[in-house]
């Protein structure tokens, strides 16, 4: 008998918990780490404002800004996504 490929389903139902409990670990440690950067754009973007802005300054916090929110909205459909749930 030849062992199952890494990307095949999990056989059994706790092969699928535990796959899907690391799964869920994975998310909710990005989502911390989304948080903190989200954190640390507002006090940089504060910082650049008090100093005086430059064109190219204003640029870059611009698109920090974005690349957060872009995150955010993924993280926010992985977790609503119906496709995505095994329960059904």
């Amino acid at each position: 008998m030849t062992a199952p490929s890494p990307s095949a389903a999990p056989r059994t139902g706790r092969e699928h918990r535990r796959v899907r409990s690391a799964a869920e670990q994975r998310l909710a440690s990005a989502q911390r780490e989304l948080h903190q950067l989200s954190r640390q754009v507002q006090r940089d973007l504060r910082s650049v404002r008090r100093q005086g802005e430059t064109t190219a300054t204003v640029a870059r916090s611009n698109f920090a800004e974005l690349v957060v929110q872009s995150i955010t909205r993924l993280a926010a459909n992985l977790r609503t996504d119906p496709s995505d749930r095994s329960d059904q």
